[in-house]
């Protein structure tokens, strides 16, 4: 259920879903759970295996337990493989049994079930998501012809490409005016938006960099900014909040970029700490970011040169070429005995804002 609401604004994805129902792995999971273990063996079994899942669970988010979480993921290994024996051997010494049209059914009608439900459940997520879009048009236009006007007029124009159309539906809150030509100024832009994304411009070094190409930036490390739009006074666009590390409170990670409607002319990296100190590979993880923004932002030189001089500073300001790189500290309260945000700032020499943005 959880993929398939992912997949309400990427159909394509729905594919991979069905895909995914008939791999090899599928296959193997079927083989392994044909042949049960006696009542014993699952009596012993299911109570072990779920104090062991939840030990390998624990530990693996504990570095000094790191031996032991490995033996745990072992011994599971050892238990699944003995499992997937058991029924190859069970098979093989019943195969005229496990040959016939029950066990083709049994394989078949959870495939089939598969097929027939994910089309039902997109196009009920369809029609939630425009109603849900109509209640929130209530809010943001009161006269009611001109509410129908703009989500059927979305419709047609984005059809089942509801990415735009939620971005459609972003841009009408933030859009100043009034009536038809608010509408229609933001289906333009959004429009507008599509067909560049679908063929992005070249943008040259004296304009900034290519938005199309620093959302990407640190989609390596997991951290993909979103799609590049207007908000306000500016454009921008921003990666969800991830968290790296294993420790109880792990350090997380934003990623952000802003510009004019053609190029991004500064970007912005940032690390939040919830505890004074926080994980012991906080800065380590924000250092190699860091670098790795740099290099794709710059050069490789420059997020050497990055790395080797600035990494255990707080506060810096320097220039790398043309381009000018900070990182400073803030603390969240007073003597800092608690959180904090550090952030890595990277300013285009177009840019002519100041530093601290």
């Amino acid at each position: 259920m959880g993929d398939v609401i992912g997949a309400s604004r990427k159909p394509k994805k729905l594919v991979g879903l069905l895909r995914d129902a008939v791999n090899a792995t599928a296959f193997v999971l079927f083989i392994a759970e044909f042949q049960t273990f006696p009542l014993w063996g699952e009596l012993l079994l299911v109570p072990l295996m779920t104090i062991v899942g939840m030990m390998t669970a624990m530990a693996g988010r504990q570095p000094e337990h790191a031996i032991t979480a490995k033996f745990l993921t072992r011994f599971q290994m050892i238990v699944a493989i003995g499992a997937l024996g058991y029924s190859v051997y069970w098979i093989a010494t019943h195969f005229a049994e496990f040959v016939s049209l029950d066990t083709l059914r049994e394989f078949g009608i959870p495939i089939v079930l598969t097929a027939m439900f994910l089309p039902f459940l997109y196009l009920l997520l369809l029609y939630c998501t425009f109603e849900q879009a109509s209640v929130r048009m209530c809010f943001m236009q009161d006269d009611e012809k001109l509410r129908q006007y703009a989500i059927f007029r979305s419709i047609w124009i984005f059809r089942r490409d509801l990415e735009y159309f939620h971005r459609f539906m972003r841009d009408m809150q933030l859009h100043e005016g009034t009536g038809k030509t608010r509408i229609d100024a933001c289906l333009a832009m959004s429009r507008q938006l599509q067909k560049r994304e679908n063929n992005p411009p070249v943008i040259f070094w004296d304009e900034g960099w290519s938005p199309y190409e620093a959302r990407k930036f640190l989609e390596a490390e997991g951290l993909p900014a979103g799609d590049y739009h207007h908000s306000y006074d500016e454009w921008w666009a921003y990666s969800t909040t991830k968290e790296m590390g294993e420790a109880i409170f792990p350090a997380d990670f934003t990623y952000r970029i802003h510009g004019t409607d053609r190029a991004v002319t500064r970007m912005k990296l940032v690390m939040g700490i919830f505890l004074n100190g926080g994980p012991a590979d906080a800065d380590e993880r924000f250092t190699d970011l860091s670098a790795a923004l740099i290099t794709r932002a710059v050069n490789a030189e420059a997020g050497e040169q990055f790395k080797m001089n600035c990494a255990a500073l707080k506060s810096v300001s320097i220039a790398l070429g043309d381009v000018r790189v900070s990182i400073d500290t803030e603390y969240w309260s007073i003597d800092n005995r608690g959180g904090y945000r550090r952030y890595l700032r990277i300013q285009h020499p177009k840019d002519d804002r100041n530093a601290d943005f």
